[in-house]
């Protein structure tokens, strides 16, 4: 029954929308049969609608509803799990109930303990730390480093840190003699203990090596040294570009003790096997120098290199090398006051032998006494080199038999541009004197301008050379003066040549003696070519005979081609502006310059004083000429006497205002009505071609480079 205003007497039921309430209906609160699961804290309940009221049917417990909302989930809302696959982590985040996607965790690390999250390592992984050089491991388990133990015998870690090593970095022992073994990352390596050039070896594991000569330690390593600054051995090369081994001579005693150790036979030092040294620093030598280096025992057979250091002898007695057999001596810069009484004696080196080499030595001496052979740098050579050798500021003095300003004597020597200047010679014995050399023999020398440089003497002395005998002279240029004694054989280039060539040379020093022969070029000469050589240098001897502008004593089998004299000449008799005296041909020669002869004796002419079998070819005499029973005007003899012979195109009178007294003569050149204007000597003036009336005669090609400086 219902009753009104929805009362309940007893049986009733409820409209629709009410349910049930006691004795009362009530609104409901769902539909039937409905079920729904609702989160608090993420924790889910699952209730069910019965009779519109709610009834809870489940409690979810530990997760949250799932997604649909009608019954629990798998798992809490915002909540983490970690699953490995393998041993790479993969977390998942809990969402409505239910795991999302799987995402690896960062680095492949594996899950965590507790499986919740991403762990720190990757399981079953090792690593190695250290402590100092010892290695502690770790093993990953469950994403976490377990506790670190030691590697046993403390040894380091392996290269990679991922294990313990096999040995104590640092740790050093001997693998064999000659190789070290070392730890280093944990591990053994080997290396050689000895690098290249050296010697040495591994003891008690240490390497212990030696640097070998000409090397020096840097590191491990030996350095091949180029400066005595670094070792005491260097590696340098020879003017040849050959690289060789030397010992640096660092002071004056070390001199001394390679004198004593040479002279006694012995090496130096002691231990080296080489044979060359080097100066490594400028060198004074007080005490007396009374040995060179190398005697005639033991000669010094090795090389000597001077660094362009100075080295400087105060009281010699001999050269800085005594006897010296094959050697080579280079870039030597020497300061020496030498005292000379030997058989050779020389600033440099005493005596030479066997093709020795000298070059670019520059040599400073004042040498005085005695010696047969006596040089400024050399006192005697057989078969040697002197190359770029200059010998300067100084004098030879006293008496010897031979003596140079470069090579007292020579026999077989090659001489390159080596000369001596501001030097003088003065000698009063019977000397072979020259600013080169005193006397050579197969010589050859080319090249050089000595100047600034004196020789005197009263043997046979000239501008370059006092005797050669079947030797060459080469473009060589002297500016010496040469001033001879009684009975002096002078030459402003040579004193007296036997034999041999000289060619392109110019002689440009005044050449005087009280008595004996001489000439602007050569005193005498035989069996000597001459080519395109000139001499410009005064000519005087009031006493002496046979004086020439250019020899004044010329033998059969000579021969003068392209030669110029330029000096004036004076002299007692036999004067003549190019030949004082003798024989020889003579082809395209010229004599510019005044002639001048006593006037009590005679044979004097313009271009040959007195002469004998003789051949004259295209040669001429521009030459103001006086002396006894020969006067007149510029290039002209007026009177001669004795008889004359003369071939086709030579009159007698041309033939005496030409060339004085005159046999045999052979001059196809007609020379007659030649008249000079001007001073004697036209070239001089400043022109390089000679005129004579209508003719004009131009100097040789050949020789006009040598008279630049007095011609334009």
């Amino acid at each position: 029954m219902i009753i009104k205003d929805g009362s309940l007497d007893c049986n009733f039921e409820c409209n629709d929308g009410f349910v049930p309430s006691g004795d009362s209906c009530v609104t409901a609160e769902c539909e039937d049969t409905k079920v729904e699961c609702t989160n608090s804290s993420n924790i889910g309940t699952v209730r069910t609608c019965v009779g519109g009221i709610w009834k809870v049917t489940k409690k979810c417990e530990t997760v949250s509803c799932n997604k649909a909302g009608d019954d629990c989930g798998k798992c809490k809302n915002e909540s983490r799990q970690c699953t490995n696959d393998g041993t790479t982590g993969q977390t998942q985040v809990c969402e409505n109930g239910a795991w999302g996607s799987k995402t690896n965790c960062d680095n492949r690390y594996s899950c965590n303990r507790d499986g919740t999250d991403c762990g720190d390592c990757v399981n079953d992984t090792k690593i190695c730390t250290e402590v100092g050089t010892t290695g502690q491991t770790q093993t990953c388990k469950y994403g976490a480093y377990e506790t670190a133990v030691v590697c046993s015998n403390n040894n380091s870690c392996n290269a990679g840190k991922t294990d313990c090593g096999v040995c104590v970095n640092g740790n050093t022992s001997c693998y064999n003699s000659q190789t070290i073994q070392y730890c280093s990352a944990g591990a053994f390596y080997q290396s050689s203990c000895v690098p290249d050039n050296a010697t040495g070896g591994c003891v008690s594991g240490f390497c212990e090596f030696y640097c070998n000569k000409g090397y020096y330690k840097s590191g491990t390593s030996c350095v091949k040294s180029t400066s005595c600054g670094n070792s005491q051995y260097i590696y340098t090369k020879l003017s040849t570009g050959d690289e060789i081994l030397a010992y640096c001579i660092s002071d004056g005693s070390q001199l001394y003790e390679l004198a004593a150790a040479v002279n006694s036979g012995d090496k130096y030092p002691d231990d080296f096997d080489g044979n060359a040294y080097i100066v490594a620093e400028t060198l004074t030598v007080d005490e007396e120098w009374s040995e060179g280096i190398g005697n005639g025992t033991n000669s010094f057979t090795g090389t000597f290199l001077g660094n362009n250091k100075n080295i400087n002898l105060k009281q010699a007695k001999a050269g800085l090398f005594g006897n010296v057999n094959g050697a080579r001596i280079e870039n030597v810069y020497l300061s020496s006051t030498l005292a000379a009484n030997a058989d050779s004696a020389g600033g440099l080196c005493d005596a030479a032998y066997g093709g020795t080499v000298f070059y670019k030595d520059t040599v400073s001496v004042r040498i005085s006494g005695s010696g047969r052979r006596i040089g400024g740098l050399v006192g005697y050579d057989a078969n040697g080199i002197i190359d770029n050798c200059y010998v300067g500021s100084g004098s030879i003095t006293g008496s010897g038999y031979d003596v140079g300003g470069v090579l007292g004597y020579g026999t077989g020597t090659t001489i390159t541009n080596s000369y001596a200047a501001y030097f003088a010679i003065n000698n009063n014995s019977n000397t072979n004197a020259g600013n080169i050399i005193g006397q050579g023999e197969n010589v050859s020398i080319t090249g050089g301008e000595p100047y600034n440089c004196d020789v005197n003497g009263n043997g046979s002395i000239g501008g370059i050379a006092g005797i050669l005998d079947n030797s060459s002279v080469q473009d060589v240029k002297v500016r010496c003066t040469v001033t001879g004694e009684e009975n002096a054989t002078a030459g402003g280039l040579v004193g007296k040549i036997t034999g041999g060539t000289i060619d392109h040379s110019l002689a440009s020093g005044n050449v005087s003696t009280l008595t004996g022969i001489m000439g602007g070029f050569a005193g005498s000469a035989s069996k000597t070519q001459f080519t395109s050589c000139v001499s410009n240098g005064v000519v005087s001897g009031d006493k002496s005979a046979a004086v020439g502008g250019f020899v004044g004593n010329s033998e059969s089998g000579t021969q003068y081609t392209d030669c110029a004299a330029f000096g004036a000449v004076e002299g007692k008799y036999d004067v003549g502006g190019f030949v004082g005296i003798g024989a020889g041909d003579f082809g395209a020669c010229l004599a510019a310059n005044s002639v001048n002869g006593d006037n009590t004796n005679n044979s004097v002419g313009g271009f040959i004083g007195n002469s004998n079998a003789i051949t004259i070819i295209y040669s001429y005499a521009f030459s103001q000429v006086s002396g006894y029973l020969f006067s007149g005007g510029t290039g002209l003899i007026t009177n001669h006497m004795g008889t004359y012979y003369y071939s086709e195109g030579c009159m007698a009178d041309e033939c005496a205002r030409t060339y004085g007294r005159v046999t045999n003569a052979l001059a196809p050149l007609k020379i007659n009505d030649l008249v000079v204007s001007g001073p004697a000597g036209m070239a001089k003036t400043g022109k390089c071609e000679l005129t004579h009336g209508t003719w004009t005669i131009p100097l040789p090609e050949s020789i006009v480079d040598l008279v630049d400086d007095f011609c334009d």
